[in-house]
């Protein structure tokens, strides 16, 4: 099914809504989960910085969740609505958007392991949803012939390998202090 823009509707839900969508579920989860044991006999006492799910959260849990719902189904309706291009920002803006929100409640709330380390690994699995969800909105041929720097291709994935583990040493493995 083709859409007016002649983008493939479903290539286009799959990478451009699913990855948003799977950041705001993650970021209400989190959100719900690290709630105080007091609110949830006092739902004023919330901890949310999103003013408006705030409201909803004070008002009662379960409106939060009805919140979600219509959250999610309006940004999906903008991004398969939008020209290509502006859905690709409205998708990665609104997938970023909740993987900030979603990994604060990770690096701050939740007290497992080092969460700078944790966030950065999240921070790292939203940037892949994205990346992925991207490359299956917009197949291209362009992204399997990119060759910047004209090596072959065991060399190149050698190059990318060992700075990914240089990396992942860096930001994601906890150092003695």
């Amino acid at each position: 099914m083709k859409n007016v823009l002649g983008v493939d509707f479903r290539r286009k839900f799959l990478g451009l809504c699913v990855p948003p969508i799977i950041l705001a579920l993650a970021d209400g989860t989190l959100t719900v989960l690290g709630q105080s044991e007091i609110y949830w006999s006092n739902f004023l006492a919330v901890n949310e910085a999103s003013p408006g799910f705030g409201a909803l959260l004070k008002m009662d849990p379960w409106l939060l969740a009805v919140g979600a719902g219509v959250w999610l189904v309006s940004f999906s309706m903008m991004i398969i609505a939008a020209p290509p291009t502006a859905a690709l920002i409205l998708s990665i803006a609104i997938t970023l958007g909740h993987t900030v929100g979603s990994g604060s409640w990770l690096f701050e709330h939740f007290k497992f392991g080092s969460g700078y380390q944790i966030a950065n690994a999240y921070y790292l699995l939203s940037a892949c949803i994205i990346g992925f969800g991207v490359r299956y909105a917009f197949p291209s041929g362009v992204m399997k012939s990119d060759n910047a720097l004209n090596f072959p291709d065991k060399t190149r994935f050698l190059v990318a390998g060992g700075i990914l583990l240089a990396a992942s040493a860096m930001f994601l493995m906890p150092l003695a202090r």
